[in-house]
């Protein structure tokens, strides 16, 4: 790729055929059912143990969610690399009571885990959380080993290393719009594109990019689990992608935060 588009900050029109999908972080089924509402196509929920009375009240709200979700058309994904505590039976027992109340995918980020999955439950799609130093290979790699259907790779990594991995890795490959960039890796981020410290705003302007490069979805995280400010965020960015998608090279993003 030349430096010439490393370098660039100039988004190109998004082909025709290439709508971002969006997904959206939630804490809890009422906020599951607020992403729902605001639009977002998957919505990713944390997995975690508690107490047995309330564990099981949990589930029951989590089928609910999945059932709202699809009857307008959403996805579920249960995203098990939070709870890192849980022992492999525990998490074994959620990945099998995942795929009984119809979860469309799981989010992994443990190998082994993914292995377990792909031989045990090869119906149910899986979305490997990509490690900090994700390159084509790496990513081609986590494809074969799991047959991922997506992958989800960091907002800090360079254009050029999002761009290559979506050029040549045959699966979904889904960025986070935002969020902190650790110490470790803010040398490697010489990307202008992909500076965090640009804002809301830029990352907004970046859609079309985005879109032309492949990107098959935009993940975005709320600024709290209040039901609100989840609808608030999802409706933005969803509201922002069907804008940026009927404008074309017009796009400008032209858009507030709420």
């Amino acid at each position: 790729m030349s430096s010439a588009l490393l370098h660039s900050t100039i988004a190109p029109a998004a082909p025709q055929s290439a709508r971002l999908q969006l997904g959206c972080l939630a804490a809890s089924p009422a906020t599951v059912r607020a992403a729902v509402d605001a639009g977002a196509d998957w919505v990713r929920i944390a997995f975690r143990s508690q107490p047995p009375l309330m564990h099981a009240a949990r589930n029951n709200r989590l089928s609910g969610a999945v059932r709202y979700a699809h009857k307008r058309g959403r996805k579920l994904v249960l995203d098990m690399a939070v709870q890192t505590d849980l022992s492999w039976q525990e998490r074994s027992h959620a990945i099998s009571w995942a795929v009984e109340q119809g979860f469309d995918a799981l989010a992994i980020a443990d190998l082994s885990l993914a292995l377990y999955c792909a031989t045990h439950y090869p119906s149910i799609p899986l979305h490997i959380i990509a490690p900090a130093d994700i390159c084509p290979r790496t990513a081609h790699l986590l494809k074969l080993q799991v047959n991922a259907a997506r992958i989800l790779v960091p907002h800090y990594i360079s254009l050029a290393q999002l761009a290559a991995i979506c050029a040549n890795v045959n699966a979904e490959i889904e960025v986070s719009a935002a969020g902190p960039v650790p110490g470790q890796m803010s040398l490697t981020c010489n990307d202008p594109c992909y500076l965090a410290e640009q804002g809301t705003r830029d990352a907004l302007l970046r859609l079309p990019l985005l879109a032309s490069i492949g990107v098959h979805a935009i993940q975005v995280e709320p600024r709290s689990d209040m039901p609100d400010d989840v609808a608030n965020m999802a409706y933005t960015w969803k509201t922002a992608i069907d804008r940026c998608h009927a404008a074309g090279p017009n796009w400008q993003g032209g858009f507030n935060m709420m």
